[in-house]
């Protein structure tokens, strides 16, 4: 059992606006054990000062694509596996260290990179997947351009991020496919017409409400993933300094473990 206590934080919870001053983490393992004011003293615990800094839970991206290689989709779709993946992770393990400790993968996404970050052979966030988006012939997940050649055997295209299904029989088939497998810059363009209080709630509480891992994810309570960032400025007073992570977040943490340590 590993226990770290941050001490000496200003904490933004995820909901609040009233910031904890001078308040204490304590992480046991990959989970926040304790959310208190004031320096906790326990036996065999590390113990990291703070220094004040704006500590808040990790970022949440709700609509992220691994495989956004290129815009081009028949450079996409004729691209090899591995070259795909060697992309993914650079995208991956550069989402982490700009903050986003979790994201959802609503079309491209599968269970192998999820099982990749999760054994610890790729760095990125909890990555959570939906599988290919389905469309019809013709809809909106048929990228094939017009003057592509139909499929010789009549069957509809497969791309990186879709999967063309018509008929009740085919999207039957594909998504009970999909059950096996998993069986088996936002913050400047809002800055203007957002308050910074309802910018970081909605990419921290409000979208692990959305996905449903309130609690999990999304804030500094007992009991939630011990998914961290600390800030040098204080981002309800200034949101741009979310838009430069590189300069402005010290630490970043996941489960408990950290990403960057700059403190």
């Amino acid at each position: 059992m590993t226990i770290n206590i941050l001490k000496n934080c200003t904490i933004f919870d995820g909901s609040n606006e009233e910031l904890i001053e001078n308040g204490s983490i304590v992480i046991e393992n990959d989970l926040i054990r304790e959310v208190t004011t004031g320096d906790v003293s326990l036996s065999d615990a590390g113990v990291i000062d703070m220094g004040g800094r704006f500590v808040m839970p990790g970022l949440l991206d709700l609509h992220f694509h691994a495989y956004s290689i290129t815009f081009n989709m028949h450079k996409l779709d004729t691209m090899t596996m591995p070259m795909k993946v060697a992309h993914a992770a650079r995208l991956l393990k550069g989402t982490l260290h700009r903050g986003y400790t979790t994201v959802r993968d609503p079309a491209g996404g599968e269970i192998g990179l999820q099982l990749a970050i999760n054994q610890g052979l790729m760095e990125g966030p909890r990555f959570y997947h939906g599988g290919k988006a389905l469309s019809q012939t013709g809809g909106h997940g048929d990228m094939r351009p017009s003057d592509a050649a139909d499929d010789i055997c009549g069957c509809a295209a497969n791309s990186t991020f879709s999967e063309v299904v018509d008929g009740v029989d085919e999207v039957r088939k594909f998504c009970r496919n999909e059950l096996r497998k998993v069986q088996n810059r936002e913050f400047e363009f809002r800055a203007d017409i957002v308050k910074p209080i309802d910018q970081l709630r909605s990419a921290t509480s409000i979208n692990a409400e959305i996905m449903k891992k309130d609690g999990m994810v999304g804030c500094i309570a007992p009991g939630a993933f011990a998914d961290i960032i600390a800030i040098d400025k204080n981002p309800l007073e200034d949101i741009h300094v979310m838009t430069k992570p590189d300069e402005n977040f010290s630490m970043i943490m996941k489960g408990g473990e950290f990403v960057r340590a700059l403190l």
